[in-house]
């Protein structure tokens, strides 16, 4: 009962409906235009709207302790973030995504926000001139404000609750070298202790699961702590909690009310807030527990940005653990707050890294989903590595499919490039093809499709496709990295194009709307890289007999994104974590 009528004071007081895209996915010309335009009005803001810059301010006080660049950082990554979901939302109504060949499964009939002005403005600023942005008006600013209020509300009462119900005159505080959220990785952290064993270094009782959130469940064989059961200092967090709380808090309703008719001074007081709020479990943590690093993989929200300021203030650096190698613009990795920025290789950095915090270190460790320690026989089940085998020893080849994850509008494109693959399969007997989708993702069409290819070569008495499947667990049983390293060629999108080159291996990719990005750029002249089904197909039946260019380049692939090239990242990351004199070369 209670939950429910949470959900509908929720509702009540949310300002808009998400998009159902994440940032980093265009569906038309007009939404990669969106992605591409926002950091400049950001600035822009910051240096002319003194409102905002105030804000800004505030909060920098408000993490003290913490430099204020990256206290800003987290106010603009807010800001970009809202811009750029408000600009996509108005570009995918006036240039639909079903002009590209996606479904319309998008729910654009949002309501009205504040920002929608904002957003039109910019939007029409950058666009063609014939692509006819609509004139809106600044709306639903008593909307945005009881949302403001609410949060201020909910920021106090949680402040001073915890300083009633948990407070003590003494915290004991203990020391860990790494503090790891148990939704990374689901808390499973033996690789990385492996290699640490396997370098010299001591990890044990170095690293802490920290259980952030109430809803987080699971068992971990490390040492763990839930944040909602911590106790605090309690003269502390009067001070940095309460007291820093309702200061701030007094700071943005004079913003408010002084510039009510401002959407960028509604906003910033509004994200502000909502910052605070969020501050709160990472101050709670550092009431207890003292880190070297603390991971972090949420670069696409400001939550990052505000982990970071926060336990700046206590002496702990945050870490972006590299779980993903990813090539988009926009905000999902815009205005990074990072302490150490961790990833495959130094692109990222050198590409999207202007508008980072000045003091984020940019460390190359390579691949982490190639490690050995990850990818290895050993995590393979019996049923893919015979099957693998089998067929190489028959002097088979391997096409491997990684299907894109069940994003809005995908199934036309994701059809289709099933439909071409198999079509050139069934001219070619010595390929096997795995298809191999994300754990948790169901894909009917590409089941069905299967099975109609299997039906006509089983009348040839072959079988040469498999579908990886999961348990009820979504326990990996074919790791990519694996399948990466064993395959001849491979099909996909996002991520795995880039472990894959870190491999020397091609992963070919059919999207209507590539992201403009150096990447997209020498993977298109490369041949490997596709904008339509038709193009896809033909090019894809070319590597299939042997490729366009054998002797194809990869010397800047592998310098960008994996220039170890060793299945070591692993190790690198030990020595880092773990070895206090150990210098990593940055990117």
């Amino acid at each position: 009962m209670l939950n429910a009528i949470k959900a509908c004071c929720r509702r009540l007081v949310a300002i808009h409906d998400p998009l159902q895209l994440p940032a980093g996915i265009s569906e038309s010309k007009l939404d990669l235009l969106a992605g591409k335009i926002g950091i400049g009005e950001i600035d822009g803001a910051f240096q002319s709207n003194q409102s905002v810059a105030g804000i800004a301010d505030c909060l920098a006080v408000f993490f003290n302790g913490t430099e204020p660049t990256r206290a800003q950082l987290t106010l603009k990554k807010a800001l970009h973030i809202v811009l750029e979901e408000r600009m996509r939302l108005i570009a995918l109504r006036v240039d639909p995504p079903t002009r590209y060949g996606f479904e319309d499964e998008l729910n654009l009939c949002v309501r009205p926000h504040p920002f929608d002005a904002v957003a039109a403005q910019v939007l029409a600023k950058n666009a063609p001139k014939d692509a006819h942005i609509p004139n809106l008006k600044t709306s639903n600013r008593p909307r945005l404000v009881l949302n403001f209020i609410a949060h201020t509300l909910a920021y106090n009462a949680t402040a001073l609750w915890t300083l009633l119900a948990y407070g003590q005159r003494e915290r004991p505080i203990q020391e860990y070298r790494v503090g790891a959220p148990s939704r990374i990785r689901n808390g499973d952290w033996t690789p990385l202790l492996q290699a640490a064993r396997d370098e010299s270094l001591a990890p044990e009782n170095a690293l802490l699961i920290v259980y952030e959130r109430r809803i987080d469940q699971g068992t971990t064989p490390h040492p763990s702590a839930r944040i909602d059961t911590m106790h605090v200092h309690f003269k502390r967090w009067a001070q940095e909690a309460v007291l820093s709380g309702l200061r701030l808090s007094w700071h943005l309703i004079v913003s408010i009310c002084s510039g009510y008719r401002d959407p960028w001074t509604l906003q910033s007081a509004y994200e502000a807030i909502v910052i605070a709020r969020q501050s709160l479990p990472m101050r709670r943590l550092s009431h207890n527990y003292r880190f070297e690093f603390y991971f972090d993989n949420e670069e696409y929200t400001q939550r990052h940005a505000v982990k970071a300021a926060t336990l700046e203030a206590y002496g702990s650096k945050l870490l972006r653990w590299p779980h993903v190698s990813i090539d988009v613009s926009g905000c999902a990795l815009s205005y990074l707050g990072y302490h150490v920025f961790c990833d495959g290789g130094p692109y990222l950095h050198r590409h999207l890294g202007a508008s980072w915090a000045p003091s984020c270190k940019a460390v190359s460790v390579g691949m982490t989903h190639n490690d050995h320690r990850i990818a290895n026989d050993g995590q393979v089940a019996d049923t893919y590595r015979d099957l693998v085998s089998t067929h190489f020893a028959a002097g088979g080849k391997l096409l491997a499919y990684f299907p894109p994850s069940a994003i809005a509008g995908r199934r036309p494109l994701i059809a289709a490039t099933t439909e071409a693959i198999l079509r050139q399969l069934a001219k070619r007997d010595q390929w096997l093809l795995v298809i191999k989708p994300k754990a948790g993702h169901d894909f009917p069409q590409i089941k069905k499709l299967l099975d109609t290819y299997a039906a006509k070569l089983a009348k040839r008495d072959q079988t040469r496709a498999a579908l990886v499947e999961y348990s009820a667990s979504n326990k990996e049983v074919c790791p990519a990295g694996w399948l990466l390293e064993k395959m001849t060629l491979g099909v996909g999108m996002s991520s795995i194009r880039l472990e894959g080159v870190a491999k020397s291996k091609i992963v070919l990719n059919c999207y209507p709307i590539l992201q403009d990005t150096p990447f997209n750029t020498h993977a298109k002249a490369d041949g490997w890289a596709f904008e339509n089904i038709e193009d896809f197909e033909a090019g894809l039946g070319r590597w299939l007999d042997g490729g366009p260019n054998t002797e194809l380049p990869l010397t800047w692939y592998k310098e960008n994104f994996d220039p170890y090239g060793d299945d070591e990242s692993l190790a690198r990351l030990a020595h880092l974590l773990f070895d206090a004199d150990q210098t990593q070369p940055t990117a």
